[in-house]
């Protein structure tokens, strides 16, 4: 895709950004990026909370209509202005009590998309209006991240506020083709809670076979040597896996002796002396800088890379060829470029950040649309995606996570898995013969195996693309075109098909033919650079930077879905993993990053995650405060700091946020029956709809289960060669 195209993917869209909390702030830059109009409303309050927004403005503000809420003209000229938006972002939890015009012109509104910290409805704490930080402690994300001999790590990046936000811009994306098709709008949900327990997939596991999922610092649980080392001038990722990558390592560093050392000679065994293994690769790494450790690991292809702060994030490679790191025309001010690369379409990257108001001329325009208002809905409702078809070749999280979600808002998804079965299916535990996080990571899909090698394959899947809207994949660059699928072949044979390809590095990247993992990711994006303790950088426990990339393809395929339903146009996404990990940190490159500064207190059975800017008056030994709490509950200590009026949060473990009302109640972890008959553990979509709910039920079947069904289903003229 050398020719930018001049498209975006959402035209003649307009949003009406009315949410002071960061993740409406999110949400509505994103939509920006995608081509839509938005009017950002701006209710400035004299101190911004960490939740807000405002602290943001100058990563937030770029490629929007800003108008200020002051008089009593404003407020009409805002109420007139959302009976005219095709969608509204509000943050209840957040939000001021608008004025009588505003919360009118809402009750009408077409489409209604809110983010908050804990969602409407079922739930406890409904209402409260947490930070992203404090929902880290509270839903378990924090308790994954740091050694597991110390003290939890929370990333000071919003990285659950921008889940949701993403999330949230899909759910408008699925509403408006709601209305589009079946002519109705609807209310649109996202939580931080509810994305952040979502986030657990592979945690989960262990909990649900009667174990208990800990943190393991840099290390893998499965792997190793796989670890962050202290070089002569910053810190470097060593990810090696295999006992073939090991027998690399060991002869790198000069000790081939320990190939064959019954201590490290099977990955069991490195992993269970997984403290004695890095030890013996310490010293040589100490040798060299960072740059000089990369390339001798790369000559040897052992996955690694640098830990890059986020204020050198312009100086990584791949994000520079990219143009991932912009400026605006103050030449000081960062802000991402699109991580939307379409073949037809394009993001919009900004170049200005405006002034305040300055959107009070164009709003006023947009003002005087027209737009029908919200029907009632039919009797008989359809999902969002009813009638699309959707194939999904992918491994472990990313085009999963696609597949997942667009079977739940009602596609028909076929996951084509290689011979043998995709390698999540043997992540233990197991039951039943059956993996726990693949069946989490694929439900609503249904299953089969393609062999292209295999007579007849590729005629197979040459007919299930002609029939295909969408095919969504994470496979290793260059292994569909090694069969003949190239992008401009499959375009070929389905001009209207969508066609998402997630890489780590994006096609044109330097890095473009190399593996990627979610560790060398959150290293190179910045996110461990946001993630340390005492100093030392760690990666997020959850798979942030999988988990990102598989939310930032799911949005893109739905704008190119709406593109295609508007012009007739299909095209090839772009996804690069690392394009997407950077653009969730770009809250913290500016002058904008919140002051608010978070302490974790250890206490006799856990710990507690404290607020502390929240503090007023007198100021607070927060040492001595530690010295007390070690020998106090956490409930105790939580109390204490409630009278003070000091926002805090425990830091719950996995099984505890399992236990959790909050969980419970909003039913975000329930049972589904197998076609054996046996129960399984699946996970609630994310991504509410009031009339069109995205419905998560159906939990896939052992390999090739419904190869026979799927043919049937897509009315595909095809038998097995002779």
């Amino acid at each position: 895709m050398t020719n930018v195209p001049s498209e975006t993917f959402l035209d003649n869209l307009v949003v009406v950004e009315l949410g002071q909390r960061l993740g409406a702030g999110i949400c509505g830059s994103l939509l920006a990026e995608a081509g839509a109009e938005v009017i950002a409303i701006d209710h400035r309050v004299e101190e911004a909370a960490p939740h807000g927004k405002h602290h943001a403005r100058t990563s937030l503000a770029p490629g929007k209509h800003p108008l200020a809420i002051g008089t009593a003209a404003d407020v009409s000229l805002a109420a007139q202005l959302i009976r005219a938006a095709d969608v509204v972002i509000i943050s209840t939890d957040t939000d001021p009590a608008w004025p009588h015009p505003i919360r009118s012109a809402l009750s009408a509104a077409h489409i209604v998309c809110d983010v908050t910290a804990f969602g409407s409805g079922a739930g406890p704490l409904t209402g409260k209006a947490f930070s992203d930080p404090l929902i880290q402690a509270l839903a378990g994300t924090m308790d994954t991240s740091g050694e597991p001999d110390g003290p939890p790590a929370y990333c000071s990046g919003p990285i659950v506020e921008m889940s949701a936000a993403i999330y949230a811009a899909s759910g408008v994306l699925a509403a408006l083709r709601t209305s589009r098709i079946q002519g109705f709008g609807q209310e649109v949900e996202t939580s931080l809670y509810d994305t952040a327990v979502g986030m657990l997939a592979t945690f989960l596991p262990k909990n649900f076979a009667g174990g208990e999922a800990r943190r393991v610092g840099n290390h893998h649980p499965a792997m190793s040597p796989w670890n962050t080392f202290a070089a002569k001038d910053g810190w470097v990722l060593l990810c090696a896996g295999t006992n073939d990558q090991w027998s690399r390592v060991a002869k790198l560093i000069g000790k081939p002796e320990l190939i064959t050392d019954p201590r490290y000679d099977t990955t069991t065994k490195r992993v269970a002396n997984a403290a004695q293994c890095d030890a013996e690769i310490a010293p040589w790494i100490e040798g060299f800088t960072v740059a000089e450790c990369v390339d001798k690991l790369n000559a040897i292809s052992i996955s690694t890379g640098p830990i890059i702060e986020v204020s050198n994030l312009g100086n990584e490679p791949n994000l520079a060829h990219r143009r991932m790191i912009r400026r605006l025309g103050d030449g000081r001010t960062r802000i991402p470029g699109s991580p939307l690369r379409g073949s037809v379409a394009r993001g919009i990257t900004p170049t200005e950040l405006p002034e305040e108001g300055a959107g009070r001329i164009r709003a006023a325009i947009l003002a005087e649309r027209r737009l029908s208002p919200r029907g009632p809905a039919p009797k008989a409702l359809a999902k969002p995606l009813a009638g699309v078809r959707v194939l999904e070749m992918g491994q472990f999280t990313t085009a999963p996570l696609v597949g997942r979600q667009l079977g739940a808002l009602g596609a028909y998804v076929a996951k084509l898995e290689p011979e043998g079965g995709e390698p999540a299916r043997e992540m233990p535990p197991h039951k039943n013969g059956h993996g726990y996080f693949f069946s989490l990571s694929n439900s609503d899909t249904h299953v089969m195996t393609l062999d292209l090698r295999k007579p007849g394959r590729v005629d197979l899947l040459t007919k299930m693309i002609q029939k295909a809207d969408v095919l969504v994949e994470n496979t290793k660059p260059g292994t569909l075109g090694r069969h003949g699928f190239t992008p401009e072949r499959i375009l070929e044979i389905n001009p209207r098909i969508v066609y998402c390809a997630i890489s780590g590095f994006g096609i044109d990247a330097p890095a473009a033919g190399l593996g990627a993992m979610d560790t060398t990711i959150q290293g190179l994006a910045g996110v461990m650079d946001l993630t340390r303790v005492n100093g030392v950088p760690y990666k997020t426990g959850i798979s942030i930077a999988d988990l990102h990339a598989g939310q930032f393809a799911l949005f893109a395929t739905l704008a190119a879905l709406d593109y295609r339903d508007r012009t007739g146009k299909g095209q090839v996404i772009d996804l690069a993993m690392l394009d997407a990990a950077a653009w969730v940190t770009r809250t913290t490159w500016n002058d904008d990053r919140t002051a608010t500064v978070y302490r974790a207190i250890t206490c006799r059975d856990g710990a507690v995650l404290v607020e502390t800017s929240t503090v007023a008056g007198e100021p607070v030994d927060w040492d001595a405060v530690e010295a007390q709490s070690a020998t106090s509950d956490r409930e105790a200590v939580l109390a204490a700091l409630a009278i003070r009026e000091i926002k805090a949060a425990p830091v719950l473990s996995v099984s505890e946020v399992l236990r959790h009302s909050q969980t419970r109640e909003r039913g975000l972890i329930f049972e589904a029956p197998a076609r054996d008959g046996s129960m399984w553990n699946l996970l609630k979509s994310p991504i509410l709809l009031s009339r069109t709910s995205a419905e998560v039920k159906r939990v896939p079947g052992p390999l090739n289960a419904d190869q026979d069904e799927i043919i049937r289903d897509w009315s595909i003229d095809w038998r097995e060669p002779t």
